[in-house]
């Protein structure tokens, strides 16, 4: 009875959109809370790195930050793409942008984990051959999938068993927030999905013009490679990956041969135009870019010697005994073993080919081009391939072991579970939405709350009241940069350096130019100053910054000029005129 009842819903397409969205928003729910406890309520807590890229973007489109270092380097690069969509779909109140975007981030994180589910799981039905078997088979591997993904990243071990270790600090989902990486990766495995699903056959092979059914998962790639130039690079090596081992009928390969082909055509082809468009007028030196991007910025990201460490050795050599385990599993038990062996060989193979591409390409020859691409942020490809090992591994005993009272027990569960969810979908839909409306609702409110307890806020209220040109930058010295934390996306002030990095080449020299001044001025405020050297080389420098940069400081200084003195959060912090310095030198 139960099995009849999932085959004739699963000839219907709305009842696994509807689960799709149901176990999406599952996702998203237990993600926004996360995100609420580990935030502690406080909403410069709630936006991650992310907010810092897309949002002050937003701003300067409306008309803010005009003055802004930082904000005019991203509005020439790509990542102006993804401001451009937001900024007609975001509210305009500030307080409702913050509110939105915090709960967007909350929701592409969940259904960037949706999308990796379902990729990760239709690859290993694809790799077994599982979709030849009835519908009700297929609930185990995407019930265990998306289980995995409900565990919290806190969990370190459980995640590192089953997901894998972050090679170059880059794991799955690829992305997690809802940036250019992230909503790029949306679509990416959205393209990704698409051509796994007609490669299983699951929407019929008999239509006579079986190529069209690629357009949609091919417009998927296009608006990825738009929006994020690198991401799609993972879409290429997967699906060349999965053709190598999944995929043996010829009508199927030589789809995906001139699937691939396209991928590959249309993303050299986006890479020469960006480049035309956004490439540096003033070309910085390949050594000069390595110093400054990877040395001195990112070298989790970018150099082996960094992120290949002790911890990262045995991390990896306990993935490696997790596969391993696998390979022997299924060796003996003979089933599905040749796809669970290309799985892990592939999974090992990307690991170390991206690894050996980073080294040579980066660390050693300090390539220009090995650095903008950043290959590093493909290593989610391991991750995806290990995980691939595990579930089929599993799918393997399972299916060997179907007879086992235990393993139909396990598989009736689950079948039972989704029958119930068929036959009462009208009802279980309506609850799904108000509860998640609900939630939804409680979460925008609680930082709507917050937002004007927020040290950034209340300092850009102070600063109005005190009537300054809103094209003044400010240089927040000392403890004040860990107090105001989010100055340009909260207190809409023009910040004149920080921690934020320009992802622009022809702004790197200036960038670092900034660094170096700030430290020499704050040399000379908080230690020459002390001990009456005025007149050292170090603050002779000064008089090269803005004479209109205004300096926030926690500590009481002389000899400058006191804009104001305002309370944060109880403790006092000044605002000075760094042009009285500069006067009274």
């Amino acid at each position: 009875m139960e099995a009849k009842i999932i085959d004739k819903y699963s000839r219907k397409i709305y009842p696994w959109i509807f689960l799709a969205f149901l176990a999406g928003s599952i996702l998203s729910i237990v993600n926004l809370l996360n995100v609420f406890y580990l935030a502690k309520g406080n909403v410069e807590n709630l936006l991650t790195w992310p907010g810092s890229q897309i949002l002050p973007l937003i701003m300067y489109k409306r008309g803010i930050l005009q003055q802004d270092f930082l904000v005019k380097a991203l509005s020439e690069t790509p990542y102006v793409h993804t401001a451009n969509i937001l900024e007609k779909i975001l509210p305009i109140s500030h307080s409702n942008l913050i509110a939105s975007f915090v709960l967007l981030t909350s929701y592409a994180r969940g259904f960037n984990k949706l999308l990796t589910v379902l990729a990760v799981g239709t690859t290993v039905v694809l790799g077994t051959k599982s979709f030849k078997l009835k519908t009700t088979n297929l609930f185990s591997i995407f019930a265990f999938l998306f289980f995995i993904y409900l565990i919290p990243s806190g969990f370190n071990y459980i995640n590192l068993i089953l997901d894998g270790h972050r090679l170059g600090w880059w794991g799955l989902p690829i992305c997690k927030s809802f940036y250019p990486c992230g909503i790029s990766n949306l679509f990416g495995l959205l393209a990704l999905l698409g051509s796994l699903i007609i490669a299983c056959n699951w929407i019929g092979s008999k239509y006579r013009y079986r190529v069209l059914l690629y357009l949609p998962g091919i417009s998927f790639y296009l608006i990825a490679l738009y929006l994020h130039p690198i991401i799609p690079l993972f879409v290429i090596l997967i699906s060349a990956i999965i053709r190598i081992t999944c995929i043996r009928t010829n009508k199927v390969s030589n789809e995906w041969n001139l699937l691939i082909l396209f991928y590959i055509l249309s993303w050299l082809l986006y890479a020469i135009a960006i480049n035309t468009l956004y490439g540096s007028a003033q070309p910085i030196d390949g050594l000069e870019l390595f110093n400054i991007y990877v040395r001195d910025s990112h070298p989790y990201h970018y150099l082996p010697s960094y992120y290949i460490n002790e911890v990262t050795v045995q991390r990896l050599l306990l993935n490696m005994l997790v596969m391993l385990t696998c390979v022997l599993t299924v060796s003996n038990i003979r089933h599905h073993r040749r796809i669970v062996y290309l799985f892990s060989i592939s999974s090992i193979t990307c690991a170390l080919f991206i690894t050996i591409c980073q080294y040579i390409g980066v660390e050693l020859l300090h390539n220009q081009l090995m650095v903008k691409l950043g290959i590093s942020r493909l290593s989610p490809s391991y991750n995806f391939l290990y995980l691939c090992t595990i579930t089929s591994t599993i799918v393997s005993i399972f299916q060997y072991y179907r007879e086992n009272k235990i393993i139909s027990k396990i598989n009736l569960c689950f079948i039972s579970a989704f029958n119930y969810l068929l036959i009462k979908i009208k009802a279980i839909f309506i609850i799904s939405i108000l509860t998640f409306s609900i939630i939804s609702g409680i979460c925008y409110s609680m930082i709507l709350s917050g937002f004007d307890q927020a040290p950034s806020f209340k300092m850009s209220r102070a600063i109005q009241e005190l009537g300054i040109d809103s094209r003044t930058e400010f240089l927040f010295l000392g403890k004040t940069s860990k107090t105001f934390r989010l100055p340009r996306e909260i207190g809409h002030l023009n910040v004149y350096t920080d921690y934020y990095f320009p992802f622009n080449p022809a702004y790197l020299n200036e960038w670092q130019s900034r660094q170096d001044k700030s430290v020499i001025l704050e040399q000379c405020l908080f230690l020459n100053r002390a001990s009456n050297e005025i007149d050292s080389p170090d603050c002779s420098l000064v008089k090269e910054m803005k004479p209109d940069l205004i300096i926030v400081s926690d500590e009481s200084l002389e000899g400058i000029n006191l804009l104001s003195k305002i309370n944060i959060e109880e403790s006092p912090v000044y605002l000075y005129d760094l042009n009285s310095l500069e006067n009274n030198q």
